[in-house]
């Protein structure tokens, strides 16, 4: 599973947009958050982060609740749980903006699921 993250990243850097890189960055922070790998897990969290932020015209909606929540999650396993609130609150405000319904619907769930290491 990481193994396939990180060449999804690979793939994306050569052949796709900053919106794919940022979106590569997420996943490689959601499956190093999921599989416990705290330090690396933020270290990309941040990255899809500022991606996020550097490239915001280029991003859909649902991008930057993502980009929040993956940080949210990555923090709380770090054990760095205020900040972990924080972003949190703007991934639950970000994922409320979502306009299409069905990426709201992906969103919601996504975020209702996994673990939050204490967060909620």
């Amino acid at each position: 599973m990481i193994e396939d993250a990180y060449t999804s990243l690979y793939h994306w850097r050569f052949a796709g947009t900053q919106v794919n890189r940022q979106r590569g960055e997420w996943l490689i922070a959601r499956v190093l958050t999921v599989t416990g790998n705290a330090n690396t897990a933020l270290h990309h969290a941040q990255r899809c982060l500022d991606l996020t932020q550097a490239h915001r015209h280029e991003m859909q909606d649902f991008d930057l609740a993502f980009a929040y929540e993956g940080m949210a999650r990555a923090l709380a396993l770090n054990g760095k749980i205020d900040e972990a609130k924080h972003f949190w609150a703007q991934a639950r405000a970000a994922g409320n903006q979502i306009a299409d319904a069905e990426d709201k619907k992906i969103f919601d769930e996504d975020f209702a699921g996994g673990e939050w290491y204490g967060v909620r």
